[in-house]
């Protein structure tokens, strides 16, 4: 069945069995003429005027021909067996007529031709197939550009979100403080109270210039451009120690390996959301950072020992800072997930291709 199958890709069709019934009737139409004309100089009166054979000449090169521009030249080369086995053994019987080698010859050649015919037949279909495959591809190109573009927009717009909300939750909170310490000042008589007062607008003053420095260098990560990606993720992760009062362990296996300058820029993005909303929301007192470098991606892991994300916060399908994370991790084509349970903590588990 498979030999078969291999042979007559077509054997399903009504149509290819339908020119092979015309074959069979037609081969067995003229075995039947020529042995009712039982001696050769009979034949030979025969050949010489057009009449039955004439036209099984002309409806074998038909059927042969169709087989080929319909199904390719395996289709042909089936017609051509199917009609010797019905007609050869009267074939030889024609040879001996003074004609008949003339019309063997001409059913050769109708059968060389036809064979080339769908030979070339099945390569334009091959070669429309592959065309069209290809334009499908370059469609699906274009459509994944241009969805990798909005990603992208919305990535930045979620970017410029947070960082507009960060600095109203910080920066203006903090500088409304010092402008309120400073109208004290203002208004208090006693020296203390205004030394007091002024003392703690320069403390919330000195606060806010240390958070907006923070927030340029997220803005514009200098730190992989000095650093590289690796070490700049450590530095995250010292300065998330040293101002969230937490240990947090960073360890790197593997050979590291570049990733282009983008991607890198999208990575060292979602390792600050990553740190940012266990700073703001799991209340942890330890954080594993894992980077394992592997022949085609890298892996990493971030698990804390906090509450749990369904404990501070919405689902992550809701969460912009997440959803961020999400949108990033799909333009460097890897994937992220999240594990978490309610008062055990919360690990995320990131997988980009590097090569």
């Amino acid at each position: 069945m498979t030999f078969l199958k291999q042979l007559l890709p077509q054997y399903r069709d009504f149509r290819f069995w339908g020119i092979q019934a015309v074959t069979i009737a037609g081969s067995a139409m003229i075995a039947l003429q020529i042995r009712n004309y039982g001696t050769t100089a009979r034949l030979n009166e025969v050949l010489q005027s057009p009449g039955p054979i004439q036209l099984y000449v002309f409806l074998y090169l038909m059927v042969t021909m169709a087989a080929a521009t319909l199904f390719g030249y395996r289709a042909a080369i089936a017609t051509i067996v199917i009609a010797a086995i019905f007609f050869l053994p009267d074939g030889i019987e024609l040879k001996r007529a003074e004609s008949g080698g003339i019309i063997l010859l001409r059913l050769g050649a109708m059968s060389l031709l036809s064979v080339a015919t769908g030979f070339i037949v099945e390569r334009q279909k091959k070669a429309r197939r592959l065309l069209l495959a290809l334009n499908a591809r370059l469609n699906e190109n274009i459509l994944e550009k241009e969805r990798y573009i909005r990603l992208a927009g919305e990535a930045q717009e979620n970017e410029r979100r947070r960082i507009s909300r960060d600095l109203h939750d910080d920066s203006l909170q903090l500088l409304a403080a010092a402008t309120m310490d400073i109208d004290q000042a203002i208004e208090s008589a006693s020296p203390e109270k205004i030394r007091e007062n002024m003392l703690r607008a320069k403390e919330t003053l000195t606060l806010t210039s240390e958070t907006i420095r923070r927030y340029c260098e997220e803005l514009r990560p200098i730190l992989l451009e000095s650093m590289g990606l690796t070490q700049a993720v450590e530095y995250l992760v010292k300065d998330l120690e040293s101002r969230a009062k937490m240990g947090v362990n960073f360890e790197t296996l593997g050979e590291e390996r570049e990733l282009d300058s983008l991607n890198e820029v999208h990575l060292f993005r979602i390792m600050q959301e990553a740190f940012h909303n266990i700073e703001r929301h799991s209340r942890a007192t330890s954080v594993e950072v894992k980077w394992e470098y592997h022949q085609d991606h890298l892996a990493i892991s971030v698990t804390d020992n906090g509450v749990g994300m369904w404990n501070f916060g919405p689902a992550p399908a809701r969460s912009l800072g997440i959803q961020g994370m999400h949108e990033r991790i799909e333009l460097l084509g890897g994937t992220i997930s999240f594990e978490s349970r309610p008062g055990y903590g919360t690990r995320i588990l990131l997988t980009i291709p590097t090569s």
